[in-house]
């Protein structure tokens, strides 16, 4: 005779019950595993990051061709996570002039890995725009665009009222954005890289690779653009000596050419190399690495808040955090095809609307001689 289990008038097979429990138990274990995925910390490649719900939150513009104004989420399908760039600029209130031309130029770039789901722009914002505005700015380009608030709140309290000065200053804002908050942004998780520029910059030629990276190899690229003339370096250098001395395990520069470069240009003249940082190609993985955002980290956030005492320039600083942490293959230094920097550089409306017509007539006689 079989042994039976009666529950609420109904006979099962002990062998059926215990199977019901273990596919419970495995649901439930499941169910945990996702949570843990979604709502704790994601490793991967030895970056620890922490996905949310707000990763996928963000809204865009120019997701639906007919309605452009309405704002969607972007679809797992056609922008998978993890991978791809997005490209990010952080505005002032001062700045809508000078970005409508930005996004207009961006037209130049042409090495989308599926140009009917072009890499979307980010515009980081302090929350002071009117939905007219994003609606105004959004029209600029057929890229989606997403605007992002940025708290610019310190999470300290700095007892030297030079810090406190300093802090409330747009430079200063700017800088750390770039420096350390815009790696801890949700929105950017869910993309690979980051492609920055400023309010200010603009493209007047076709750049074939941009906005991704010419080289998947490739951590960062961003031109080289000699000695700077800036004040704003002191103590700098010896910084990062000392951070490396108590805190990175090899104690060793990553690359030790631009390094020694930097060293050398510090004992004999008192000034420090730079990369063109109104431009930057950025993999987040690298600046998401533990030492890197350690450092970072000590520049900008712990006391004595270097960054802000100094106003150390982020130009000066990116050139020797990628020298103490990047190997020369993983680093790209080559001129930006089409970019331009600034109104005294041919970056006005007038100049960037003539570029993109001759542009287009090229592009129209090209298609007629076909």
């Amino acid at each position: 005779m079989h042994s039976q289990t009666y529950y609420h008038g109904s006979v099962f097979n002990k062998s059926e019950s215990k199977r019901r429990k273990k596919s419970a138990l495995l649901s439930f274990l499941s169910l945990v595993t996702v949570f843990v995925c979604l709502g704790f910390t994601n490793v991967k490649n030895g970056v620890y990051t922490r996905v949310t719900k707000e990763v996928f939150d963000q809204e865009y513009y120019n997701l639906d061709s007919y309605q452009k104004n309405v704002t969607k989420k972007l679809s797992t399908k056609e922008y998978p996570v993890g991978e791809g760039t997005v490209i990010a600029i952080l505005i002032s209130k001062d700045d809508l002039d000078q970005v409508k031309v930005a996004l207009q130029s961006l037209t130049f770039l042409q090495g989308d890995t599926n140009p009917k789901h072009p890499a979307p722009v980010l515009i980081f914002n302090e929350g002071n725009l009117t939905d007219a505005t994003k609606e105004e700015i959004s029209l600029c380009t057929d890229r989606p665009i997403g605007f992002p608030v940025v708290d610019f709140s310190s999470p300290v309290e700095y007892s030297n009222s030079d810090h406190e000065e300093h802090e409330k200053s747009w430079d200063y804002k700017f800088m750390r954005f770039w420096v350390t908050s815009i790696w801890k942004q949700p929105v950017i998780q869910r993309f690979d890289s980051v492609m920055r520029i400023d309010s200010d910059s603009c493209f007047k030629e076709v750049n074939d690779f941009l906005p991704n990276f010419s080289n998947d190899y490739l951590y960062y690229h961003s031109p080289f653009v000699g000695l700077t003339k800036n004040s704003n370096i002191e103590g700098l250098f010896d910084f990062v000596k000392s951070w490396m001395k108590h805190n990175k395990d090899s104690k060793n520069p990553e690359n030790e050419l631009l390094f020694h470069y930097a060293e050398a240009s510090w004992k004999s003249k008192k000034t420090l190399p730079a990369f063109l940082t109104t431009f930057e190609l950025s993999r987040i993985s690298f600046m998401q690495q533990r030492d890197v955002v350690g450092f970072q980290n000590a520049v900008t956030e712990k006391e004595p808040h270097p960054m802000l005492k100094y106003l150390w320039e982020d130009s000066v600083l990116r050139f020797l955090t990628l020298s103490v942490f990047a190997s020369s293959d993983r680093l790209s230094t080559e001129p930006i095809k089409g970019y331009v920097h600034k109104d005294r550089q041919g970056c006005t409306r007038v100049e960037v609307e003539k570029a993109l017509l001759a542009h287009n007539l090229f592009d129209n006689d090209e298609a007629s001689e076909k």
